[in-house]
C-alpha cells in the first residue's frame, strides 16, 4: 500500500520523526480502508499465519539441532534431526557475569541498521586483532561483495565476502554472501567456511541462526557472539546454542538500535552477559582480546 525508504542513518540521527512519519502513514492508509470488506466467515487469517509461522520455527529449530548433534552438509540438509535438545543440562539464562575464557572466534550478527552499526565496530579494530571475525548481515546477494569491499577500504583488518573453503585468519573478517547460509567447520583440523545455497523454508539468508549454531559447534567455549541492531529474531536460537557451549553473548543496547528487534529476542531470553552501546563494542573487544 505504501513505503518508507530505508535510509538508515536519517532514522537512526532523528527517530522521533521517522515514528511519526510511520503513524501517519499507519494512520492514513487505517481511514482510507475502514469501509473495505470484511473477511469471509470462512477464513482463519489468524490460524494460518501461527501455523506458517510454527512451521518456519520448527525447521529452523530442527537444523539448528542438527549442527549441534553432527553437523550440516549439503547431502544431509533434509534428514530429520537428532531428538537430543542441544540446550539439554543448561536452560541458557544469563546469571548477570561474563565468564571470561579463551576466544578463538568472533561472530556478529545483523539485520536492519546493521551495515552503519557493522561500520563502526569493524573500522575501529586494529590490523593486531588476533581472531577471525564473521560477519552476518541481512543483505541480497547484489550488495555483499561491493559491502564487503568499501568495509575493506575503511578498516585497518582485511574484510571479505566468504567463499566456500577459506581459512579462518586472524585479522580477517568474513561477510556471510547475500543468498546464502554461510557455515564453520574443521577441515583437516583446520576452521574453515562452507557456503551453502539458501533453503528456501528459511525466511534469512544468510542466517544468524545458523552460522551462530555450526561456530558454536566447531568452537564450544571460545565464542564470543553478539547481536546487533535488527528486526525479528534471527540470531536468538543460535545464541541458545552459544550459551550451551559455554560461550559468550553480547547485545547491542536498545537505545542505539536502529530497530531493537533481534538484540531484544536474546536479552528476553536470558542469554546476553553484557549490552553494550554501539560506539562501545570495538572498544570492549580490543579490551578483552588483546
Amino acid at each position: 500500500v505504501d513505503f518508507l525508504p530505508k535510509n538508515f542513518e536519517d532514522i537512526a540521527r532523528d527517530a522521533t520523526k521517522m515514528q511519526d512519519v510511520l503513524t501517519n502513514r499507519i494512520l492514513s492508509i487505517a481511514r482510507k480502508n475502514r469501509l473495505a470488506p470484511r473477511s469471509s466467515p470462512n477464513t482463519s487469517p489468524r490460524t494460518t499465519a501461527s501455523s506458517v509461522q510454527s512451521g518456519d520455527s520448527l525447521t529452523t529449530r530442527e537444523r539448528l539441532q542438527k549442527l549441534a548433534n553432527g553437523g550440516l552438509s549439503r547431502s544431509s540438509s533434509n534428514n530429520s534431526a537428532s531428538p537430543r535438545s542441544a540446550s539439554s543440562g543448561s536452560s541458557g539464562r544469563s546469571s548477570g557475569t561474563e565468564r571470561k575464557h579463551p576466544v578463538s572466534v568472533v561472530a556478529i550478527g545483523t539485520s536492519t541498521g546493521g551495515p552503519v552499526a557493522l561500520q563502526k565496530v569493524v573500522t575501529k579494530l586494529p590490523a593486531t586483532f588476533p581472531v577471525p571475525i564473521l560477519l552476518i548481515q541481512h543483505m541480497p546477494a547484489t550488495f555483499t561483495p561491493a559491502f564487503a569491499e568499501r568495509l575493506n577500504a575503511l578498516s585497518a583488518i582485511k574484510v571479505k565476502e566468504a567463499e566456500d573453503g577459506d581459512v579462518l585468519q586472524p585479522g580477517c573478517a568474513y561477510l556471510a554472501p547475500g543468498g546464502k547460509q554461510m557455515l564453520v567447520g574443521n577441515r583437516g583440523g583446520r576452521a574453515s567456511i562452507s557456503i551453502l545455497d539458501g533453503d528456501e523454508r528459511l525466511t534469512y539468508k544468510p542466517s544468524v541462526d545458523l552460522t551462530f549454531g555450526s561456530v558454536s559447534k566447531s568452537f564450544p567455549g571460545k565464542v564470543l557472539s553478539i547481536v546487533l541492531t535488527g528486526m525479528g529474531a534471527d540470531g536468538k536460537e543460535g545464541c541458545r546454542l552459544m550459551k550451551s557451549s559455554g560461550s559468550t553473548v553480547w547485545t547491542q543496547t536498545e537505545a542505539t538500535c536502529v530497530v531493537y528487534g533481534m538484540p531484544m529476542a536474546v536479552d528476553k531470553a536470558g542469554y546476553s552477559d553484557k549490552s553494550l552501546d554501539i560506539n562501545d563494542v570495538a572498544e570492549q573487544l580490543v579490551n578483552r582480546l588483546t
